[in-house]
């Protein structure tokens, strides 16, 4: 918040999450909105991905026709360290890496997302 506020400008890329409550990142959003010399933004890197990138640029080009429903999957072996990192030091899958899905999904569809569903298997 201080380096958005400064009188001096400074560009801000910040690692994700913004924040973890949606009282904290309307902060940031309002005190980014005063300030139109200011640039704030998340770094979200699957889209720069080369391949993502592609589709991207496809949907975008209408050759893949109207985007009704996006469906993202990944399988991830359990066992990775980083894995287990995630869910010990911060909020899990969850934060970690539903934000880049909920990107992508914003990108191809050109719009927000109105529904969800999640199938999670318990073992």
């Amino acid at each position: 918040m201080d380096i958005i506020s400064h009188p001096t400008p400074h560009h801000v890329l910040v690692e994700k999450p913004l924040y973890t409550t949606a009282t904290d990142c309307k902060k940031v959003i309002d005190a980014a909105a005063k300030r139109p010399d200011v640039l704030v933004q998340v770094g979200l890197e699957y889209r720069y991905m080369p391949s993502t990138a592609k589709l991207i640029d496809l949907v975008k080009d209408g050759v893949l026709g109207r985007v009704k429903m996006v469906s993202i999957r990944e399988h991830r072996f359990p066992f990775l360290v980083k894995v287990n990192n995630w869910n010990r030091y911060t909020d899990g899958t969850l934060v970690e890496k539903f934000c880049h899905f909920f990107d992508l999904m914003r990108l191809f569809a050109g719009a927000n997302t109105v529904r969800v569903m999640c199938l999670v298997a318990l073992t």
